[in-house]
């Protein structure tokens, strides 16, 4: 697992993306966080079946690793349920690498089930697979674009430069 790269994201689910990002930022783990309130994912393909996904995502850093917290609203429950009956704040989900050839990573992890192939637009695609037993929760993997490295980059910077109280959760529209 190690030859696809660094752990980039951690990958959380809870009921209320604002109220535990506000636990991450309380607690001096990571923010600002960015809001993505109603995202609709027009490509959600689970397990050979495709439809379209709403979920509610905030997205903070703590040092190079980024911090998303999801809440599924439609379409993509089948992949969160487990995590979102439990009544933690944060339920573990899933942990995401950035990688240039999703196709052929995709194959490395060719003993692990992947269960999502998904898009937000154009040019951002990520897939899910499977580690639950390998790793206890699932693998996603990014594609690396140059879309994509903007976002990380912005919220780097964002919080390198944040002082702790200012605007401690921003709408994703921030993001230039």
């Amino acid at each position: 697992m190690s030859a696809i790269g660094p752990i980039r994201q951690l990958g959380y689910v809870t009921q209320d993306v604002e109220a535990a990002a506000m636990h991450w930022i309380n607690k001096g783990i990571a923010g600002p966080f960015f809001l993505m309130k109603g995202a609709v994912f027009g490509e959600w393909n689970s397990e050979g079946k495709t439809a379209s996904a709403t979920l509610d995502i905030a997205f903070g850093q703590s040092g190079d690793v980024m911090i998303e917290l999801i809440t599924p609203r439609d379409g993509a429950l089948d992949l969160y349920r487990s995590e979102l009956l439990k009544t933690r704040i944060c339920n573990p989900h899933h942990l995401g690498y950035l990688v240039k050839d999703l196709e052929a990573v995709g194959q490395s992890l060719d003993t692990e089930k992947r269960v999502v192939r998904a898009t937000l637009d154009s040019k951002n695609y990520f897939e899910y697979y499977d580690t639950r037993p390998l790793f206890g929760q699932f693998t996603e993997i990014i594609q690396d674009c140059p879309e994509n490295q903007q976002f990380i980059d912005f919220a780097k910077k964002a919080a390198s430069e944040w002082d702790g109280k200012t605007e401690p959760l921003r709408e994703a529209s921030s993001l230039g």
